[in-house]
């Protein structure tokens, strides 16, 4: 599916989030670990959004990104993205599933997957693997859409989930 929305996905996101998938985005950023020389995988990349939103916003601390996705679709229009952001030498795009990460124990100081982990069959396993791959003291980023505690809200946000998302 995502192969097919590849080339429509971007707008999708901004259109039907209202623009709030950027501030989410970068919001996500600001809980990296706060130290230099940060290695970060991002799971279900889509396309690379959070991975260049980090080079974007923490050149200084990003030392290297892995954008992972299971779909060659979404990859590559991110990795156009990333060229032309120029941040080839920095980050790389691997083709990989957040069940079955293509990474040896503790190699990056940060895992992050925003609006992804709703699309994985296995979440428990998922985020073992998430765990596995995270260095002693790194952190696992999880951003994802929730229910509003108010009921009026809530109602409004299931409508339009359901109906229009």
């Amino acid at each position: 599916m995502f192969d097919r929305i590849a080339g429509r996905y971007d707008l999708l996101n901004r259109l039907l989030s209202g623009g709030t998938d950027i501030a989410w985005r970068k919001e996500l950023i600001r809980h990296l670990p706060d130290r230099s020389h940060l290695n970060v995988l991002d799971l279900a990349t889509g396309t690379c959004d959070v991975i260049l939103t980090a080079a974007e916003m923490i050149p200084d601390r990003l030392s290297s990104g892995t954008a992972m996705d299971p779909s060659w679709g979404m990859l590559s229009l991110g990795w156009d993205k990333v060229r032309r952001h120029r941040q080839g030498e920095h980050i790389a795009a691997v083709r990989g599933d957040a069940m079955a990460i293509p990474a040896a124990d503790n190699s990056y100081d940060a895992v992050t997957i925003a609006f992804g982990i709703r699309n994985v069959p296995d979440v428990p396993r998922a985020l073992e693997e998430m765990a596995r791959v995270l260095k002693p003291g790194g952190r696992m980023l999880v951003l994802e859409f929730s229910l509003p505690a108010n009921v009026l809200f809530r109602t409004g946000y299931l409508f339009y989930f359901r109906n229009v998302l």
